[in-house]
C-alpha cells in the first residue's frame, strides 16, 4: 500500500493579478486529489520562511513575481520540486523560467507539444462548478454581451462594441476593467473608461462599463448573467490568456478573438469572425461544455498523480522537519520591471548591436527548427518570389485567371517580385516604387501595369495614389494582393494606408526585426498574420469575402 505523502504549493503574495489567481485555482484543483495532502502558502520577498518536511512543492513560479528568489537554492532543496509554468511562448515553456531548476514543469498549455521529458502538459486549471444563482440563467430578451480584464493594451474592448454594433440593432454591452495593481496613470485609466462609454454605437445599444473588483465567485455568476461572453484580444505576449476561465466556469456561450492567446479554446471554439456573435450564442453552450469536462479540477489532479508516480516520489523516504529560508537574489526584481518598461525600439537596437558583435561566433545547431534555406523549385512552375510566396498566393486564391494587385516598393518587376507571376498570366495592377532610377525597367516589364513613384519617401502620397489607381481600373471590383516588398519603414508605410477603404485579401510584408509590431498593427486592422517564413510574413482579411481563402482556412475544433 502506498504511503500517503505531502506537498507543500507556494504561491505568489496576494495581488490583483493573473499570476495570484491561477496559483489559486492550481491549488483549488491539485488538493483535490485523494492520493496525497497539500498544504497552501503565499510567499514574498519578506515572507520567505518554508518547513522543509515535505514530499514534494509545487511552485507558482514567474519572473515577475517570484524574480526575487534564488533558484539555485531551490534546485536543491531537498523533496520533489515541480513549478506551474503559466506564461509561455507557443511551444516554449521557458520564456519566463528556466529550464534547468525544477523536477517537472507544469505547464497550463494544452496545445504544448512536449520535447522534455519533465515537460507536463496540463489544461487551464477550471474549478468546480460552484452554485450559480438561478434568477441568472433566465434569458434576456436583449442579447447580453459581456468582457472584462485588467486595462492594458490590446484588450480589444473597442472592437467588441464595434462588432456588437455590426450585429445588433438592440444589445446591452457589459465591461468591467480594472487598473490592475501594476498600473500607470489612474487618469489615463479613466480617459480610457470614458473612451468606452462614448464609443459611437446603434440608439439600442447600450455600454455599460464598471470598475468592480470581483471575487472569483461572484466574476462567475457575473458571466452567467450575460447572454454571451466575448474576449477580442490582441496582444504582444503569447502567453495564454487566463481571463476566460471565469467565463468558462458559467458555462455560458463563449467567443473570442484569433489572437494567439486564446490557442487552448481554438480547439474548441472559432475565433471570431470567422463565426459570427450570433452564431457563438447558439451554439457557444455545447463547446464550453466540452471545455469544462476536459479542464475539470478533478482531470488537473489526476495529471499531477500520475506526474508523481512517474518520478517515484511515492517510494521516497520521508524528509524530517527542518525550516527553511528561502534566499533572495540582489537586484532581481528591480532589473526584471526595468527591462520590461524599456522602450522597445531600444530593446530592438540592444539586439541589433548584440547580433553584430557575435556575427561570427559559432552557435550549435538545433536541428529541431532547421529547415531547407533554398528548396529545389523546377522552372516549370515560374515562381519569381524571394521564397515561392506567389505560389502560396495562387493556392489561397484558387489560381483566379484575373485579379488586381497593388506592389509597393519592389526593386526589381521580374524576380524577386511577389506579383509578377499573377501579371503574366493576365491580372493587373500597379507599382508604386520607392525608387525613381527602376522606373523605366517597370515600363519596360510591366507596361501594362500602373507605374508610380512615392518621392522622397513621402509615404503619405500612398494614400493619395491609391483612388486614382482604382478609378483607372474600371474592372477591378477589389484588391486580391498588396505586396510591399520593402523592409524599411514597413510599418511607417501601412500606417499611411486607409485600411477601411482599401482591403486587400492577402497582404504579403517584407518584415525584419519589427516583424512583431507589424503583426499587432495589422491585428488591430482586422488582418489574420497566417505565415510567415525568413523574409515575408502573410495576413489574411478576417471580414473577406474570397469564397477560396474562406474554404482554406479552416479551424479545427474538437467535435
Amino acid at each position: 500500500m502506498k504511503r500517503r505523502i505531502k506537498g507543500l504549493f507556494l504561491n505568489t503574495a496576494k495581488a490583483k493579478c493573473s499570476i495570484y489567481e491561477s496559483g489559486k485555482m492550481s491549488y483549488s484543483c491539485l488538493v483535490l486529489s485523494n492520493a496525497y495532502s497539500l498544504d497552501y502558502q503565499e510567499i514574498d520577498e519578506h515572507n520567505r520562511e518554508i518547513a522543509g518536511n515535505y514530499d514534494f512543492y509545487i511552485f507558482n513560479y514567474h519572473q515577475t513575481t517570484m524574480g526575487w528568489l534564488n533558484l539555485n537554492f531551490v534546485k536543491n532543496l531537498p523533496g520533489f520540486k515541480s513549478s506551474i509554468i503559466l506564461e509561455v511562448d507557443i511551444n516554449n515553456p521557458f520564456c519566463l523560467c528556466p529550464d534547468n531548476i525544477f523536477d517537472a514543469y507544469l505547464v497550463l498549455d494544452p496545445t504544448i507539444i512536449p520535447f522534455k521529458k519533465n515537460i507536463y502538459v496540463f489544461p487551464r486549471p477550471l474549478e468546480n462548478q460552484q452554485q450559480i444563482r438561478s434568477e441568472l440563467l433566465i434569458e434576456s430578451k436583449v442579447p447580453i454581451i459581456g468582457s472584462f480584464g485588467f486595462y492594458g493594451e490590446g484588450k480589444g474592448f473597442d472592437k467588441l462594441i464595434e462588432a456588437v454594433n455590426k450585429e445588433f440593432d438592440e444589445a446591452i454591452i457589459k465591461i468591467n476593467t480594472l487598473n490592475p495593481d501594476w498600473g500607470g496613470d489612474a487618469k489615463i485609466f479613466n480617459d480610457f473608461v470614458d473612451y468606452l462609454k462614448k464609443y459611437p454605437t446603434k440608439k439600442n445599444v447600450k455600454v455599460i462599463v464598471t470598475s468592480e473588483y470581483f471575487s472569483k465567485k461572484d466574476l462567475i455568476n457575473w458571466c452567467a448573467g450575460n447572454t454571451l461572453n466575448a474576449f477580442f484580444y490582441n496582444r504582444h505576449s503569447q502567453g495564454l490568456s487566463a481571463t476566460t476561465d471565469q467565463a468558462i466556469a458559467s458555462g455560458r456561450p463563449l467567443a473570442v478573438s484569433t489572437c494567439f492567446t486564446f490557442r487552448h479554446i481554438h480547439q474548441y471554439i472559432k475565433p471570431y469572425p470567422f463565426v459570427s456573435l450570433k452564431e457563438s450564442i447558439i451554439n457557444g453552450s455545447s463547446a464550453v461544455n466540452k471545455i469544462q469536462e476536459a479542464w475539470s479540477g478533478n482531470n488537473f489532479a489526476k495529471k499531477f498523480e500520475n506526474v508523481l508516480e512517474e518520478n517515484f516520489i511515492y517510494e521516497n523516504k520521508p524528509a524530517t522537519y527542518v525550516k527553511i529560508v528561502l534566499p533572495k537574489v540582489k537586484n532581481s526584481t528591480i532589473k526584471f520591471l526595468l527591462f520590461n518598461f524599456i522602450n522597445p525600439n531600444i530593446v530592438i537596437l540592444l539586439s541589433n548591436i548584440k547580433n553584430v558583435i557575435f556575427k561570427n561566433v559559432k552557435r550549435p545547431v538545433d536541428n529541431r527548427f532547421s529547415i531547407c534555406p533554398t528548396p529545389f523549385i523546377h522552372p516549370a512552375i515560374h515562381s519569381y518570389s524571394y521564397l515561392q510566396e506567389d505560389l502560396l498566393v495562387d493556392f489561397l486564391l484558387g489560381q483566379k485567371e484575373t485579379g488586381f494587385y497593388i506592389n509597393i516598393g519592389a526593386d526589381d518587376p521580374i524576380s524577386p517580385n511577389n506579383t509578377n507571376r499573377f501579371y503574366q498570366r493576365g491580372w493587373r495592377g500597379s507599382n508604386i516604387l520607392l525608387n525613381s532610377e527602376i522606373l523605366l525597367k517597370f515600363k519596360k516589364y510591366r507596361s501594362l501595369d500602373i507605374n508610380l513613384i512615392a518621392k522622397n519617401e513621402d509615404f503619405n502620397i500612398i494614400n493619395d495614389l491609391l483612388p486614382k489607381i482604382l478609378e483607372n481600373n474600371l474592372n477591378c471590383s477589389k484588391i486580391d494582393l498588396i505586396s510591399l516588398d520593402t523592409s524599411k519603414d514597413a510599418l511607417l508605410i501601412l500606417k499611411n494606408i486607409n485600411w477601411n477603404l482599401y482591403r486587400s485579401s492577402i497582404v504579403i510584408i517584407k518584415c525584419d526585426y519589427s516583424f512583431e509590431l507589424i503583426r499587432f498593427f495589422m491585428e488591430n486592422n482586422d488582418y489574420l498574420n497566417i505565415y510567415k517564413n525568413s523574409i515575408n510574413a502573410f495576413f489574411v482579411d478576417k471580414f473577406t469575402k474570397d469564397s477560396n481563402l474562406l474554404k482554406l482556412i479552416q479551424w479545427e475544433t474538437i467535435q
